[in-house]
């Protein structure tokens, strides 16, 4: 193992994992809006026969895509995990000090909070984005039930948020000497 590179490696991280999760953060937000929105569609009973399938349809792949790059997000924090955790096989690696505070054994336990958090939230997401495209929007009785449980589903089940994930985030930025947004 390249000793220099996975050095290199190791001090990248925290800034990646800053941008995935502010990244995060602000697709979330954008996919409960157009969640809110595509509930508010339902609302009356006239507009179901009247919305046009084509604002049903792109809603639907706006949150596929919103889907997908929280999925990457999630893959790279696992991979990234992965690999703190072979560094720490090496013993010259495991007790290696990124910057004055944070060790690789530090950002590897940051890093599988997170990865946990975002394999949780991340089911949720994709549980809600594939019930949508399974419903039969047309004429079908509970769907103002389903959209009120996949919006309440999408806003309430925050893995990769709430005030204990942000106080951590918060920690490990700091600890990692990395400015808040």
């Amino acid at each position: 193992m390249d000793k220099n590179r996975a050095i290199m490696e190791l001090r990248r991280m925290p800034k990646t994992i800053k941008a995935d999760a502010q990244t995060w953060t602000r697709l979330v937000a954008n996919g409960l809006v157009r969640m809110q929105f595509y509930a508010k569609i339902f609302e009356k009973p006239n507009t179901r026969r009247t919305t046009d399938k084509r604002v049903r349809k792109h809603i639907r792949k706006a949150l596929r895509n919103i889907l997908e790059i929280l999925g990457h997000i999630q893959q790279r924090t696992e991979y990234m995990w992965k690999r703190v955790r072979l560094f720490k096989d090496d013993e010259e690696l495991k007790h290696h000090c990124i910057n004055c505070e944070l060790t690789t054994s530090k950002l590897h336990d940051f890093l599988q909070f997170l990865k946990m958090r975002y394999d949780y939230e991340w089911e949720v997401k994709e549980m809600v984005v594939l019930e949508l495209e399974s419903l039969n929007n047309d004429g079908d009785v509970d769907i103002d039930i389903d959209n009120d449980i996949l919006l309440a589903a999408w806003r309430d089940n925050r893995h990769a948020g709430g005030y204990e994930f942000d106080a951590k985030l918060k920690k490990f930025f700091k600890t990692a000497n990395i400015a808040e947004t």
